[in-house]
Order: C-alpha cells, then structure tokens, then sequence
C-alpha cells in the first residue's frame, strides 16, 4: 500500500497512521542543516536523506519517516520489507507542534531498540532549542539542550558540527 498511495505513513503495532505534511518552516530548517552536513559526510563514507527514506525499528515495530537518516558504509534493509533502512547511525526530526511529544517520547523511545543508533536530533521549529541525544557505551543515552543562535551542534557519531545560524537561517522567532 505505501508503494502506491502517494502519501507517507506511519505503521506503528499494526496500525496506520498518515503523516502530516511539513510546514515551510520545517522545511527551511531542514533544507539549511541538509546542505550544511551533506558535504562533511560525503567525505567520510556516510550518506545523509532528507524525508521519504523509511527506517524501521523492527521486524514487528515502528516504520516511519524521520526527517533526516544519516547511516554509514552500504544500506541496510529489513528482509520482510526492502525499503526500510535498518542501519541508520543517526536520526533528525524537526519537531511540529502537533507531534512534538510523540516525537520526543513514544517515537524516540523506539528508535533506540536501533542497535545501530548513536545519535538522535530533535530540533525546534518555534525557537532556537535543540535536544541532541548521543548513546554511551554502556547502552544510556545523554542529552544536551543547546539554546540560541549562538549554539554549535556537534554530531558525535559522525564527524559534524554546524552552527545553529546556518540551520535557523532566515527563522524569525516569536518573542513574547
């Protein structure tokens, strides 16, 4: 069905869910980090995707579209579906209003039966506020809240680090 539906879905525990479109800014945003941290990769043997790239978390878990998958060396996929990466070695999602929790918490707590995973992103769209979590060796994971324009994202896993300027470019925030 999503071969040939033309939307995006989500299979989460057998059911699906269709996903929202982005909104302009959300785009912005990731078209600004994609063309920041694609060069750096290209270099290093790693391949970084914007939307439509399915990851699953399992044979029997979550399917879904993060924003950005970033993964390293040749792509790997499920047996039981050849679309849906199983390496990916970190994971971005531009948080919208309607799924920010879900997406910081459910979400995120699937992606981490990823053994493949070291880093998950979740970035902002309403104020310069990233939630950069990276996995330690003992299976944990840390998180650091970078604040302000001024913030640096530093991709541990592989080899980034860009300025949040360059990403919230043209972003115009409200100020209350």
């Amino acid at each position: 069905m999503e071969e040939t539906s033309g939307s995006l879905h989500e299979f989460l525990d057998g059911e699906i869910f269709e996903m929202e479109a982005a909104s302009f800014r959300h785009q912005q945003i990731g078209v600004q980090l994609l063309g920041a941290i694609r060069p750096t990769l290209k270099t290093s043997g790693c391949e970084i995707h914007f939307q439509g790239t399915r990851v699953a978390t399992s044979k029997k878990g979550l399917y879904t579209y993060p924003d950005m998958v970033i993964f390293c060396g040749q792509p790997k996929f499920w047996d039981t579906d050849p679309n849906a990466l199983s390496n990916p070695k970190a994971l971005v999602e531009i948080l919208s209003p309607r799924t920010m929790d879900y997406d910081r918490g459910t979400k995120f707590q699937m992606y981490r039966e990823i053994a493949s995973l070291e880093e998950y992103v979740a970035i902002h769209q309403d104020s310069p506020f990233v939630e950069h979590h990276v996995k330690q060796p003992d299976g944990s994971w840390r998180i650091r809240d970078l604040h302000g324009l001024g913030a640096t994202l530093q991709m541990e896993s592989v080899a980034v680090e860009v300025s949040f300027a360059i990403f919230y470019d043209g972003i115009e925030f409200d100020v209350t």
